[in-house]
């Protein structure tokens, strides 16, 4: 994901300590590195401690701040205060299931559908494939998954080309049994 490429919905899927938020750190300070900017949307403080928090009540601050920052998420503001300030930016949205849930309000919706026209790339994280709200699945444009132990079966009906995600999730656990943080990406 370059900082020009403003039109990725990728998720990050894998169990604890596969490496998944290591590898979305690198992904964010390549993108940094060109020039965008990033912010992690998080359920609590428990990740991402070197990080300062960017001001969601000054418009101004989520419109300029640069380089990576954060925000806890709160239902009542994160998702409409980012559709209508945050432009040319990637959006990393930490354990978004424990926020977000099953159904994805319609800020968001619209904030996925148009990201293009918001100039956004967004990283939707989560432990497995029952940990990512099913309408992802529907806007992603890559998936980025390591060993999990869910059941992907139970998203069969929402999964792209879902027989080529289940061979890449078998691939994936097997190698993973001799290194632990193999990964692949694999495009919707």
């Amino acid at each position: 994901m370059s900082a020009a490429s403003y039109e990725k919905f990728m998720l990050a899927l894998g169990a604890p300590g596969t490496g998944k938020s290591t590898q979305v750190m690198r992904l964010m300070i390549n993108f940094v590195k060109r020039g965008g900017r990033v912010l992690i949307l998080m359920a609590d403080d428990s990740e991402y401690q070197t990080v300062d928090y960017v001001d969601f009540e000054d418009p101004q601050a989520i419109r300029s701040f640069k380089g990576i920052k954060k925000t806890i998420f709160d239902t009542e503001y994160t998702t409409s205060k980012i559709v209508n300030h945050l432009t040319h930016c990637m959006i990393v949205m930490e354990d978004c299931m424990s926020y977000y849930g099953n159904a994805i309000p319609i800020d968001l919706r619209r904030m996925l559908i148009r990201r293009r026209h918001y100039h956004l790339n967004t990283i939707a994280v989560g432990h497995g494939f029952t940990e990512m709200p099913p309408k992802f699945f529907t806007f992603a444009t890559d998936i980025m998954l390591f060993q999990t132990l869910d059941n992907i079966k139970k998203r069969k009906d929402d999964i792209k080309n879902y027989y080529v995600m289940e061979a890449a999730k078998r691939r994936i656990d097997q190698k993973a049994q001799h290194d632990k943080y193999y990964f692949e990406i694999i495009p919707q």
